[in-house]
């Protein structure tokens, strides 16, 4: 679970919550533990890479909390919005009688950034022989 959480700073933190008591196994316990240490390992590496601020282990609770960046979207959501937007251009277009031709979703200066920020990173994190499957802009 991902909470936004207001820090004493007065600024907006992520803080996840991963409960390891429902794990089907102490794999999956450790596994979660590497991630959040191999992130905690990242941090110097990109400046594209989702700063990590805190982490506790709380054995006897069996819980990570991880405080972390706020990122307010990822790329799906950054997509599906676009495309949402798109459509209600071209709906309301189609009302007024006017001819719709379907403009892309992205312009080549929003692309041109965003593909830069995930290069850079991917680069980043397999510089240290990682994969990452959950890329955010």
């Amino acid at each position: 679970t991902v909470y936004r959480v207001l820090g004493p700073d007065r600024r907006v933190y992520a803080m996840k919550e991963i409960d390891l008591s429902s794990a089907d196994s102490a794999q999956i316990a450790a596994d979660y533990k590497k991630e959040t240490d191999i992130l905690c390992k990242l941090q110097q590496y990109g400046q594209y890479v989702i700063k990590i601020y805190n982490y506790a282990v709380d054995e006897v609770a069996q819980r990570i909390y991880i405080v972390l960046e706020c990122a307010e979207t990822d790329l799906k959501q950054m997509i599906v919005s676009a495309k949402k937007d798109c459509m209600e251009r071209e709906q309301a277009k189609q009302e007024k009688g006017e001819t719709v031709a379907t403009p892309p979703l992205f312009n080549e200066d929003y692309m041109r950034i965003y593909s830069r920020q995930i290069l850079e990173s991917v680069q980043a994190i397999q510089l240290h022989r990682i994969v990452h499957r959950d890329l955010k802009p």
